[in-house]
């Protein structure tokens, strides 16, 4: 089910008795990337641990959990207005902000009346525990479990999807995804799961080294586990995510954990191996990494484990096709070096594919560098580009740097950048014409929809299974997309 940004709809499925009774109800909202997904249905396995019952966000509920973003100064305000909309759902409610703006944020939400406890993403492991605190005596009593939950089942274990209750679409906007978990949504199609958190590259425009910290690794161990319990809950695609998912294991845990214990992964090829190997996914599939770290990645891309398995897709954030303006940002590579990469994956991987960010209207970009980074992004060939309007993050150091573009000029860029983006997904999905991809269905039914592993959102005319892996071939696009007919 698509949630509006604008209007929550709440569509029970059939037979669907509604939230069970019981405990404190708790709603959340999340925006953001999918690690911050991953970690609301992290805390949402908790919460169910702890006693409490997960209600939509526009039912009355005791806490309302908004897990914010900080991407940019819109995702900041996306977050204040979703903490001041669910406020006012229920007046009396405990309204919570975690997420990325809740440390870049902080003095703003100190003066926000409507938000009763801000918990930053390092204090996520005692979200359930600092939220049932602030409670009322009678509220929290109705938990019937301790405040924090038995060693060993703490908020970092996963709990299957209860069937009344799923994670429902996710919103596309300029800036950011709005989530909703939504009371009978139907959509367990893909899982989240959080392997790596935090960065320490600092570049100039980036405030997530702050909100996020230092790297930090999800044991192996746990990430096979966190795996396993969300396919035993119907997943058929695990999305592995993180911060920087290059820096796993490069952190002092995670290199000792892997010192004393074989099965521990010591890098990321490793880990998606170790996954591949130890468990019956059908379908895995890797978000964002940065562009140096995505070659390390070939050799499990064509190991036989993977053949039919690992999702031929990669998000490689580009955020410049101009080398003087990669150098202003603090990005590790040249525009050569990241053409380079690209071009290893697709002869490696054929029909991979990429997916990209780029911010325009970065300070000190002149209509020459603009000109540059709209040359390079046609000539890539991407699937698919997300365009962002330079946004400064106080505390970064491109907020200070002379030469700041004026707002038109970065909405005239975004504009035309996104349009240039447009054409070039329209161009790979023609390209894809006539072939058969393997597509994950998550709408029954004719009209349908499902997602192919290279990444592509197609429709059937013809009546698909819910959750279900089908061989596909594309047969047309038009203004609805793309089209795809299952094979028997």
């Amino acid at each position: 089910m698509l949630i509006e940004a604008q209007s929550l709809q709440i569509m029970p499925r059939r037979g669907d008795s509604g939230p069970r009774e019981g405990g404190p109800r708790v709603a959340f909202v999340t925006l953001g990337c999918k690690v911050n997904q991953s970690d609301t249905q992290q805390a949402i396995g908790a919460f169910r641990r702890a006693g409490c019952q997960l209600v939509p966000p526009t039912a009355p509920a005791d806490v309302y959990i908004v897990n914010t973003c900080s991407v940019t100064h819109v995702a900041d305000r996306k977050s204040r207005g979703w903490l001041r909309r669910v406020a006012r759902v229920n007046p009396g409610a405990l309204v919570v902000a975690t997420g990325c703006y809740a440390t870049s944020g902080a003095a703003a939400l100190a003066e926000m009346p409507e938000v009763g406890l801000v918990v930053t993403p390092r204090q996520g492991p005692e979200l359930v525990r600092l939220v049932l605190e602030q409670l009322p005596a009678a509220i929290r009593a109705r938990a019937g479990a301790p405040l924090s939950a038995p060693a060993g089942t703490g908020p970092e274990r996963l709990t299957p999807w209860p069937d009344w209750a799923d994670p429902a679409g996710a919103v596309e906007t300029d800036e950011t995804q709005i989530w909703a978990v939504d009371a009978g949504a139907g959509l367990r199609t893909r899982a989240m799961i959080k392997v790596e958190d935090g960065c320490n590259d600092f570049c100039t425009f980036c405030i997530i080294p702050f909100t996020r910290g230092m790297p930090r690794s999800t044991p192996t161990a746990l990430v096979l586990d966190h795996v396993r319990t969300r396919l035993a809950g119907g997943a058929r695609e695990i999305v592995l995510t993180g911060v920087h998912m290059g820096k796993y294991g490069s952190d002092h845990a995670q290199r000792r954990r892997s010192s004393a214990d074989a099965q521990e992964a010591p890098d990321l090829p490793a880990l998606v191996r170790q996954v591949l190997e130890a468990t019956a996914v059908p379908r895995l599939r890797l978000t964002s990494l940065e562009p140096t770290d995505a070659a390390a990645l070939i050799p499990i891309f064509t190991h036989p484990v993977a053949a039919g398995r690992l999702a031929r897709h990669l998000h490689l954030p580009l955020q410049s096709g101009c080398d003087a303006t990669l150098a202003r940002m603090r990005r590790d590579y040249t525009t050569a070096e990241y053409a380079a990469i690209v071009q290893a994956l697709r002869a490696a991987v054929p029909d991979i594919g990429i997916t990209a960010d780029v911010i325009v209207g970065f300070p000190g970009e002149t209509a020459a560098e603009f000109a540059a980074t709209c040359a390079f992004v046609a000539g890539m060939g991407f699937l698919g580009v997300h365009v962002f309007p330079y946004s400064g993050r106080p505390g970064t150091p491109a907020l200070t740097m002379p030469d700041q573009v004026d707002p038109a000029t970065r909405q005239a860029r975004h504009r035309e950048l996104t349009a240039i983006g447009e054409q070039g997904h329209a161009a790979f999905a023609t390209a894809m014409l006539g072939r058969v991809l393997p597509v994950l269905w998550e709408e029954a039914g004719a009209g349908g929809s499902g997602l192919t592993d290279n990444y592509l959102r197609v429709r059937s005319q013809a009546a698909v299974p819910y959750n279900t892996v089908t061989a596909a071939r594309l047969t047309a696009y038009d203004r609805e997309g793309l089209w795809a007919d299952p094979l028997a």
